[in-house]
């Protein structure tokens, strides 16, 4: 499978389209898009991070698949930036968050905001100021 078909894939997955991939991210026409999978064509470094991080994977992912994944993974077992959770969390509770979609892990999101602020309002701790909306990944 070649970088466009994995596009392709996660494009199929996420209900969406190349047109909106090449209005949102590219910032260029659809028929651009077009030309770039027929001919193979990578797309720029800013805009191939665009897709990694539009559609929760990498750079490396995309290009070279299942290589790209062991390489990431075996470079940040290497350099000791593998995220391990606290304690406190164990990894099936992370594998269980990483498996629902969008829509539900937003209202665990909500849930889990909630009751972090019942239980600081019960120990009389400052509630935390809003996070930025930002999707810093």
């Amino acid at each position: 499978m070649q970088f466009w078909d994995r596009i392709e894939n996660l494009v199929r997955k996420r209900n969406t389209s190349f047109r909106w991939i090449a209005e949102s991210i590219f910032k260029t026409s659809e028929t651009t898009i077009s030309g770039m999978r027929k001919h193979g064509i990578f797309p720029r470094a800013p805009d191939a991070v665009g897709l990694a991080r539009e559609f929760d994977t990498t750079v490396e992912e995309l290009v070279l698949g299942e290589a790209g994944r062991a390489y990431v993974v075996d470079w940040a077992g290497q350099h000791g930036a593998q995220w391990r959770p606290p304690g406190r969390l164990d990894q099936e509770l992370i594998d269980d968050l990483m498996a629902v979609d969008d829509t539900c892990l937003e209202a665990i999101k909500a849930m889990a905001k909630r009751a972090a602020e019942i239980e600081r309002a019960k120990r009389g701790v400052e509630p935390r100021a809003p996070a930025s909306n930002q999707n810093v990944s």
